[in-house]
This record gives C-alpha cells, structure tokens and sequence, in this order.
C-alpha cells in the first residue's frame, strides 16, 4: 500500500554494500540512495574499513533537511502506531487519521528520495490536500523536475480554457 507509484518492479541492488558503507546508518544510506551525496564525494580517508562510524556521521551530515524531517516525522508516525495495544488497533485505525497521515506523508517521503525536493513545503501540502493528481505525480517520478510539471499544468489549465486566455 505504500510501496513506490513507479510502474517498474522495485530492485535492491547492491544493498548489502550500501549498508556496509553507510554502516548501518539508516540516515546515511537515504543521503546516499536520494542522490545527496555520491560514492565519489566521500573522502578517501573515511573509505577505510575502519573508519565506518565516521564515515557514516559525514554521510548523515549530507542529508538533506527536508529528507531528514520527513524521515523523523515518518519514524514517529510508526512509533505512534506501534504503541497502540493489538487488540485495540482496528477501533484506534477507525478513530485516528494515522492511515491518512502515514499515506500522504509516504508518498511525499517517496517523492523526496527520487530527488525531488520542495523547499517551501508547496508539494507536500497539496498531497495532504488531496490536490495533486496522478499525472502531475507521474511527471514528477519520470524525472520531471517540479517546475516542469507546474509549467505543465499551467499549460494545461491554459489549452482548456481556450483562447481568450
């Protein structure tokens, strides 16, 4: 339910050298796979096999902050939901927007790790709103920058309205 949108099965590649250069660090192995640091950036002296723990703060302190906040508020949000009792979670799922809260926060949290960043908060907000739709969405996770896709739907909105516009 809230695996990747794209339409190609999800591949981990190399995942067990990921871990190892990230060293286990959740943080560092996002600033990797989000593209905020590249392999080649890490500087040659904390690509030693001793040199994990360090290597993995440098990597941690390459993370973007909006990729780290979202992660944080995504962590909490499981915590949240892992401290219901088990016999009580159908009524609390009813009862609580957790579904809603989780399900929009993971597919802006996909978003972020395909790259696309949203410094002013625009993106986020308009998943939470309900108004963004899966063809913008689509764009974005083609590769399409954000402001391509506005000035896709700026386009759009133009051709329907005709041309007294």
């Amino acid at each position: 339910m809230f695996g990747s949108p794209l339409k190609f099965p999800d591949y981990n590649i190399c995942r067990d050298e990921l871990d190892g250069i990230a060293n286990g660090s959740h943080f560092a192995k996002i600033a990797l796979e989000a593209g905020d640091v590249r392999l080649s950036e890490i500087p040659e002296e904390l690509m030693a096999e001793d040199a994990g723990e360090e290597r993995a703060k440098w990597l941690e302190g390459e993370l973007s902050d909006t990729r780290r906040d979202v992660e944080k508020e995504f962590i909490d949000i499981i915590i949240e939901g892992m401290k219901i009792p088990k016999d009580d979670l159908e009524k609390w799922l009813k009862e609580s927007d957790f579904m809603e809260r989780l399900g929009s926060l993971s597919m802006y949290r996909n978003l972020l790790h395909s790259g696309i960043l949203d410094p002013d908060g625009a993106l986020r907000k308009r998943i939470e709103e309900g108004t963004i739709f899966n063809e913008e969405l689509d764009r974005l996770f083609s590769g399409e920058t954000l402001e391509e896709t506005e000035s896709q739907e700026t386009n759009s909105e133009i051709e329907k309205g005709g041309d007294d516009q």
